[in-house]
């Protein structure tokens, strides 16, 4: 084939240059460093079913700790191979050391490989997701709109907004929410954000709208023409701003809780305490997770059940 061809062509041509003096001949202590070398390119490895890739005895102890799974597995190519960059190929480290004279690129090469025990995980998240139950509890909250709110907070603020309803609707607001037309302007409800007064563009599904449950809005874009408009904007629950929203600080003689010293909520101290607890279990989770991507929150026990609590809370909300 085209790789042998290419060999017999560079053996020959390390001859000629041999033969005419630009190689120096092996030494005998030369003989015995490469036969060293080719026992180790050339030592025993089987195929790790969790990737399908061929790893040595000693990676095998490594990762799982036994030679159990060394045991089971199949027997495999002999020589790894990786990519060079140069032209996107997979060769053998005996064959970077020929092209390149040392070990440097090979190294190089590896590190741009995955890690084994990110395979690893990747493959046991691939083998939760192929058994229906487990696939069935990865989207357990696919109609849950409230959370999809929550994930809209945290991922837009601080773009909030506070709704003004009217005298006479805020005054019915405890009866629950009523909806009323929006022909008279004084029946329109008011919108501030932190930096003053805004408006909803009467291209949003939002203008004219004054049924408003919760008097919080995220949004995604405001600009300035006549006025400052919002483009695009949905409400939001009390819950998602005090868990996904910015810092929060709880005031027990007073019995509130404000976020970023702006929007002030009316909660009970025990409350207070309780929320104050899970934000920062949920920060804590997600710093876990951005320092290490491949940490699978589902498999740890205390991650998943900050994740329930977080699911059941937005769930409660009315």
């Amino acid at each position: 084939n085209t790789l042998s061809m290419i060999r017999q062509m560079k053996d020959q041509f390390k001859d000629l240059l041999t033969s005419i003096g630009f190689i120096k001949k092996h030494k005998k202590g030369d003989e015995k460093r490469e036969e060293e070398t080719k026992r180790v390119f050339f030592e025993e490895r089987r195929i790790d079913e969790s990737d399908g890739n061929p790893y040595t005895k000693e990676s095998f102890l490594e990762v799982y700790g036994g030679l159990e799974e060394w045991n089971a597995s199949r027997l495999g190519n002999p020589l790894e191979r990786r990519i060079d960059p140069a032209d996107g190929k997979a060769y053998t480290k005996e064959e970077f050391i020929e092209c390149y004279g040392g070990t440097k690129e090979w190294e190089r090469a590896g590190m741009k490989n995955e890690s084994r025990a990110a395979k690893l995980r990747k493959a046991k998240l691939a083998l939760q997701i192929s058994n229906p139950s487990e696939s069935h509890n990865l989207n357990e909250n696919k109609d849950n709109l409230r959370l999809l709110r929550a994930v809209l907070v945290a991922g837009l603020y601080p773009n909030v907004v506070r709704v003004q309803l009217p005298e006479a609707k805020a005054q019915e607001k405890d009866s629950g929410s009523i909806r009323k037309s929006p022909a008279d302007s004084k029946d329109m409800a008011k919108f501030f954000a932190r930096t003053g007064p805004v408006e909803v563009h009467p291209a949003s599904v939002l203008w004219g709208e004054t049924d408003y449950r919760y008097p919080f809005l995220i949004y995604h874009e405001k600009v300035k023409t006549s006025k400052v408009y919002l483009r695009d904007a949905t409400m939001i629950t009390p819950y998602s701003l005090l868990l996904f929203g910015g810092n929060i600080l709880v005031e027990h003689t007073e019995g509130s809780v404000t976020v970023d010293n702006w929007i002030k909520f009316k909660v009970p101290p025990a409350h207070a305490v309780l929320v104050h607890k899970l934000r920062t279990e949920i920060n804590n989770l997600l710093h876990r997770k951005i320092t290490d991507p491949t940490y699978d929150a589902l498999l740890c026990d205390k991650s998943n059940k900050v994740i329930q609590a977080v699911s059941k809370l937005m769930k409660s909300e009315t």
